[in-house]
């Protein structure tokens, strides 16, 4: 069994009872950047592993800014029982190389340099 989703069906289980189960699937597919929801220890941190598709290295770019909007609004802030988190890299050999080169051209082309702060 994945940690993971063994966690969200037994919190599922708590609030919405067995039938619940049946009707959670989590989907790798459905995350670019991420490797999935965040595992919330017993202690309260939720652990965020990056893992950007298509890549040796995770870059920040509005597509990662985005879908860690949509962790963080859909997985952390709702849990009560996150005290932390912890951003991680899945990929072995780094965390994060930098920001997108392309972006920040394109930023600076439309004049939203500031739009990155």
């Amino acid at each position: 069994h994945h940690p993971i989703r063994t966690m969200a069906i037994a919190r599922l289980r708590a609030v919405a009872g067995p039938r619940a189960r049946r009707s959670v699937r989590w989907s790798s597919s459905a995350w670019e950047y991420f490797s999935g929801p965040p595992e919330v220890t017993s202690s309260g941190v939720a652990v965020i592993r990056l893992e950007q598709k298509g890549g040796k290295m995770n870059t920040l770019n509005e597509g990662l800014q985005t879908e860690m909007e949509r962790l963080w609004r859909e997985h952390v802030a709702p849990n009560e029982s996150v005290k932390a988190a912890v951003f991680i890299s899945a990929k072995p050999d780094n965390f994060i190389a930098g920001a997108d080169i392309g972006m920040l051209k394109a930023k600076k082309a439309a004049g939203e340099e500031e739009s990155l702060e």
